[in-house]
């Protein structure tokens, strides 16, 4: 008794499985006037049922089936779809459940990796040492230096009584700063005591 063909539903898959995994290609032929074009003889257990079918699979479904890996014991959900280009026309998708025979056989010859080393998080682009020399964070120690700078030039303005020139504090603090890092110094009351004789026309700025 011939086996029953597998049919298929539009947009519903069918789940089948390929005992063997090899199929027996039937040439075109010419039947009632047309030619038939060729098609591959699969042997397959439909899951739905358990039954023993037939799956004559176009040259394109032939083709899929292969780049999707059969083999003997291949399982796979097999679909034909409208084309979403044009709905007149029909598409095969094939979805693996279960690879062949050879798919089971490599998986089990890749021997396992072992879990990477925890190695930390990887530096990002602007990263820089967590300390320098004097045990403070570089970026902290530049703020330090700064708000002394700031706080002294604020001093120096208020002592002449012009507490409100905010430009003339920046500009004071911002050379002072700037001062400090060519001395490699923290800003110090020595530095003070320099810029206010600066301020009050004592000194001449240059000789700093």
């Amino acid at each position: 008794m011939a086996k029953p063909k597998v049919q298929f539903d539009t947009n519903i898959a069918k789940v089948l499985l390929f005992p063997y995994g090899d199929a027996k290609t039937i040439p075109p032929k010419e039947h009632e006037g047309r030619t038939l074009p060729e098609q591959h003889l699969y042997s397959v257990i439909d899951q739905a049922d358990t039954q023993a079918k037939n799956l004559y699979a176009s040259a394109y479904l032939h083709s899929q089936l292969q780049r999707a890996g059969m083999d003997k014991g291949f399982k796979g959900a097999i679909t034909i779809k409208e084309d979403p280009d044009d709905r007149k026309k029909r598409i095969w998708e094939v979805v693996v459940l279960t690879g062949g025979e050879k798919a089971t056989q490599d998986q089990q010859q890749t021997p396992e990796q072992p879990p990477p080393e925890d190695e930390g998080p990887a530096p990002g682009p602007y990263d820089e040492p967590a300390t320098n020399d004097t045990g403070i964070p570089p970026m902290a120690e530049i703020g330090a230096v700064y708000l002394s700078c700031l706080r002294i030039s604020e001093a120096c303005w208020d002592s002449i009584g012009r507490p409100e020139e905010t430009a003339g504090i920046q500009a004071g603090a911002a050379t002072m700063f700037i001062r400090a890092s060519q001395r490699n110094v923290s800003a110090s009351p020595k530095m003070h005591i320099a810029f206010r004789e600066v301020m009050n026309g004592q000194a001449d700025p240059t000789t700093r």
